[in-house]
């Protein structure tokens, strides 16, 4: 019986496709590519009459420009630092350079600026509040929240208290950890603003910080001491408060020094001691 030997197909037998289909087909690739392109590029041209003809559109220059949260800052100041003026065109405005123009000022701590279509913008500030005079033998001026924002000059605050003896080493930076004495001086001013009735403000002349005893307030109005130390500044307050009615009301006592260190155990001097 004969058997014929079964012949496979060369699977890498050379293709027979025409040559000429080949390039047809490339140039239907590059044909496309190029309408892509250019529908692209028409597209941008277009986009840029357009916005030319909005933002120089005399329909959206702005009337009026709102200006909200400012108590310190003129809204000359605020329309200067952020170099808006009316009749800007509000489209061409970059929103987030105008904030970041805001937030450049030492004052403010906070912006945001938004477009009211057709011819309004509104910009919200938040100010910043100073608490104290920091002496770092240059004079700067801290915050609510512990930050350095500016020198002192002749325009701020006159009745803020001045905190010595702290060091350059002691300001905390970028989120960095606060020293020991820099934490207590920010804690001491935040709890002494919600007890403000026992001590007013302007009664406060200075806090001197001692590394190892913690921080003592000098009062002006009257002119005495009192030594407070480090922690429990809430109730160190409740407690001077009794303290100085008892003194003064009760007994007729002036003082010259309060030692609340301990306070289970405060020591008061009288004037005539000294």
């Amino acid at each position: 019986m004969l058997v014929r030997k079964k012949v496979r197909k060369n699977r890498y037998k050379k293709s027979t496709a025409p040559t000429k289909f080949r390039y047809k087909k490339l140039l239907l690739r590059c044909l496309v590519g190029a309408g892509s392109l250019a529908s692209l590029a028409l597209f941008a041209v277009f986009a840029i009459l357009i916005y030319d003809v909005f933002t120089q559109s005399p329909y959206f220059e702005a009337k009026d420009i709102e200006i909200q949260g400012a108590s310190r800052l003129a809204a000359h100041e605020i329309l200067q630092q952020a170099k808006l003026e009316l009749g800007a065109n509000i489209l061409s405005v970059s929103l987030k350079t105008v904030q970041d123009s805001l937030v450049a000022h030492p004052w403010i701590a906070k912006a945001r600026v938004r477009r009211n279509l057709p011819n309004s913008m509104t910009i919200s500030v938040t100010e910043r509040e100073a608490i104290a005079v920091l002496d770092l033998g240059e004079r700067f001026l801290m915050d609510t929240r512990g930050e350095i924002f500016k020198r002192c000059d002749a325009s701020d605050p006159k009745d803020l208290p001045v905190v010595t003896g702290l060091k350059f080493s002691d300001i905390s930076v970028s989120g960095e950890k606060m020293s020991r004495a820099y934490k207590s001086v920010l804690e001491f001013l935040q709890v002494r603003k919600e007890y403000e009735w026992a001590l007013p403000c302007s009664a406060i002349a200075g806090i001197q910080v001692d590394r190892d005893m913690g921080l003592t307030l000098v009062s002006s109005e009257p002119a005495f001491a009192v030594r407070f130390g480090y922690d429990d500044y809430a109730e160190k307050f409740m407690r001077l408060n009794q303290v100085l009615l008892k003194c003064s009301k009760e007994q007729g006592i002036q003082v010259v020094l309060i030692d609340i260190v301990d306070v289970d155990r405060v020591v008061v001097r009288p004037r005539e001691e000294v």
